[in-house]
């Protein structure tokens, strides 16, 4: 049995495209902060890790009820102040959405010392080009250096910028290598899906049949902490074509993994990747059982139960 990969592959660059596409919503709230009193975020924020709702959410209160963001940009101005910059850049990118403005303003940041807005300096290139003049856009290897000195500096941002540019044809600079060197510090700095993207460069970008078993151990560890349907509909792919991708044929495993895709699976919305998959685990679901014997069956149900309780526990 196989499942059409065609559509997989391009569900999975939906979802690469979406860090593209999200970046003008997630980017555009991405975070960096330092504390300047007591009643400011204490903690660097940053939107695209693992958990940064609270801190987020918090740091954007704090904008919008700032008395008088003014004294932000005059302390930017008059005083030098890094921070302030950073604030002000922020208030007029969140809250104004006066984008020239607040990319000036973290131009200014970057200036001062605060190289983490080297991100929204490139973000902004990136995926605003309409804000700029032909004289006033950068090069490809001026953005790659503003999110290099970024990522340098702690932006986990930064590093998953790069690590998207590196592999998509259409940024110029197509780089395996630097996207796999880039991704491994994503996972690092816990990046969201960026154990799945690595997976995924192994086993569809570079189709590297001598990295499944790190593939499949990527996929499980995704599954597991992020709760990630395509990881499981991936894992549930590969055992069920071990030419393509040199992994065991296990219609055992295949169909565990095709449980938990549809379980996963049910309570979304709006999610544009779902659409494209249109249910596609309901055929291994219905198909796979003709090819099972009753007690491969209790295992892969024993299998699928073992690996939810897993995930509900982490």
């Amino acid at each position: 049995m196989k499942i059409n990969n065609n559509k997989i592959a391009t569900v999975i660059m939906l979802s690469l495209a979406c860090m593209s596409t999200s970046c003008e919503a997630h980017d555009n709230a991405t975070i960096i902060t330092e504390t300047t009193r007591a009643t400011e975020p204490k903690s660097v924020v940053y939107f695209d890790t693992l958990n940064p709702e609270k801190d987020a959410i918090n740091f954007i209160n704090f904008l919008r009820e700032a008395d008088d963001p003014g004294r932000f940009q005059l302390e930017c101005d008059k005083k030098k102040i890094a921070k302030s910059c950073y604030y002000y850049a922020s208030y007029t990118d969140l809250i104004e959405e006066d984008y020239n403005q607040a990319y000036d303003y973290y131009k200014k940041a970057y200036a001062l010392g605060l190289k983490q807005t080297g991100f929204f300096i490139a973000k902004f290139q990136v995926f605003n080009p309409k804000l700029f003049d032909d004289d006033q856009r950068l090069t490809i290897d001026e953005k790659l250096d503003y999110l290099k000195q970024a990522s340098d500096a702690g932006s986990p941002d930064a590093t998953r910028l790069l690590m998207l540019i590196y592999r998509k044809p259409e940024y110029n600079r197509l780089d395996y290598d630097q996207a796999e060197y880039y991704n491994k510090l994503a996972i690092k700095k816990n990046v969201k899906y960026a154990r799945f993207t690595l997976a995924f460069l192994y086993t569809h970008h570079l189709k590297d049949k001598s990295k499944i078993g790190e593939s499949i151990k990527l996929y499980k560890e995704d599954l597991l902490v992020e709760k990630n349907w395509q990881s499981s509909l991936a894992l549930s792919n590969i055992y069920l074509n071990p030419e393509e991708f040199g992994s065991e044929l296990n219609y055992t495993k295949a169909l565990a993994y095709a449980y938990i895709t549809r379980d996963l699976r049910k309570d979304l919305v709006n999610d544009p990747a779902n659409e494209i998959f249109d249910n596609i685990e309901d055929d291994a679901i219905e198909l796979l059982p003709r090819s099972l014997t009753p007690e491969q069956m209790q295992q892969a149900k024993a299998l699928y139960l073992q690996i939810m309780t897993q995930m509900n526990h982490e």
